[in-house]
């Protein structure tokens, strides 16, 4: 075998590596049955070695191929026993190796939840053998093995006193490597931090707009009540001050949220309908559409909104009935968002 392999080679080739040199005297002592088996077994040895050594000095994972089938390269990596046990959110169990020990952490591919070709992948530097969050002793560990594999990061980026957070960026050829962890906690020791949200993520380039075209194409295909839900109680009627002939109905808004939301994108206001309904959840009657802006005055839930209205109008009528109806039974509110405008000037109808 080791004939057919090393025949041709340049003895310069074969004496300026160890294992030519081996595979030359291998060559040598061909006719010598009992030097031929010690030699094979020596070159053997030193063959593994070598794989075992180029191994360390390479990250396991730049064996992820970007914008193949993810289902593909999760199989591939499975046979190559880098990972194992998915659980029930498809995180794998994965060992990242630094010089001193092998770390247990879970491993995640497209964390973001799409399907199809691979986009990211995440590591959760939390101990998933005992739970323990990541300590800065190996933190400095697993930066200091990225270093060896990729070289000084191109970006480097903490907080003022450097504990509360730290973050390193690699950008590669095909892909991109941020290593970043969070210390969660109000108090810590400046001795000994903990940092409870850590994780490394690899990126397919511009995995950011990629991600965005996504969401974009996706919520364009729903209704702004399937993209906003603003949650809404404590109905009250109060006479207004101001006018006499003008009432008041005010509802507190206690939870707000966007289902879907697309990178880069903010709130500027939104439009909707406050529906009325009985204990049964049968409506009662519906608002025209309100119109209410998220002002920067605006940082803390409930916020408090107020309909000003004339009982003797179309829709005044409507509502004193139901405010009468209000005072011997009970009355539940909720909010259809009807409309949803953006900073950056989209609407979404």
């Amino acid at each position: 075998m080791f004939t057919r392999i090393f025949h041709g080679l340049k003895f310069v080739e074969l004496a300026t590596n160890p294992v030519g040199i081996f595979a030359y005297f291998y060559l040598i002592l061909y006719n010598n049955e009992l030097m031929k088996n010690i030699y094979t077994v020596l070159l053997t040895g030193i063959l593994f070695f070598s794989t075992a050594l180029a191994m360390g000095q390479k990250d396991p994972l730049s064996l992820l191929r970007f914008g193949r089938d993810s289902e593909i390269i999760v199989k591939a990596l499975e046979k190559e026993n880098l990972i194992s046990d998915p659980d029930f959110h498809n995180r794998y169990h994965y060992f990242l190796p630094t010089e001193t020990e092998k770390i247990p952490v879970r491993i995640s591919f497209n964390p973001d939840g799409r399907e199809g070709k691979l986009r990211q992948v995440e590591l959760d530097l939390i101990n998933y053998s005992s739970g323990e969050a990541l300590k800065e002793s190996t933190l400095k560990k697993i930066l200091s093995k990225y270093t060896e594999w990729y070289g000084n990061p191109v970006y480097t980026n903490h907080d003022t006193d450097y504990s509360y957070w730290r973050e390193w960026v690699w950008e590669l050829k095909n892909y991109d490597i941020k290593l970043r962890a969070m210390n969660g906690k109000s108090s810590y020791s400046p001795k000994q931090l903990d940092f409870t949200f850590s994780s490394i993520k690899y990126s397919m380039k511009n995995y950011e707009k990629d991600l965005e075209n996504n969401q974009r194409s996706f919520v364009a295909t729903l209704a702004p009540s399937e993209i906003l839900h603003v949650g809404i109680n404590n109905l009250r009627w109060e006479n207004n001050s101001e006018n006499s002939n003008l009432a008041a109905l005010k509802i507190d808004m206690f939870e707000f949220f966007e289902h879907h939301k697309v990178n880069g994108r903010m709130l500027q206001g939104f439009g909707f309908k406050i529906i009325f309904e009985n204990m049964f959840k049968e409506e009662l009657g519906k608002t025209e559409e309100l119109v209410f802006e998220i002002r920067s005055s605006l940082t803390q839930l409930p916020w408090t909104y107020t309909l000003t209205y004339d009982p003797n109008s179309k829709e005044g009528l409507e509502l004193e009935s139901i405010r009468k109806f209000a005072n011997s039974k009970s009355v539940k509110v909720k909010a259809e968002v009807t409309r949803i405008a953006y900073q950056n000037g989209e609407i979404l109808n």
